[in-house]
């Protein structure tokens, strides 16, 4: 089974711009880090219910550090 990972870039945008990736591409943008979160782990459902893939959450912190996040399966 593959692996997909969603990014979560850390922004200090004062438009609130809070980009979920998925490699390279936007999957969208959203105005707090919150929703962005709610977005990913929304995806994760729909990615898992479609293709079985195991999925990954990276969370980038204000200082460049990425963590895994907690994924409920």
């Amino acid at each position: 089974m593959s692996q997909l990972t969603l990014y979560l870039p850390y922004t200090d945008s004062p438009r609130g711009a809070w980009p979920v990736r998925r490699n390279a591409d936007v999957v969208g943008t959203f105005a707090t880090r919150d929703e962005a979160m709610r977005h990913a782990r929304n995806l994760i459902g729909s990615i898992r219910a479609q293709s079985g893939q195991k999925v990954d959450i990276k969370v980038e912190d204000e200082n460049g550090v990425w963590r895994v996040a907690d994924v409920v399966d």
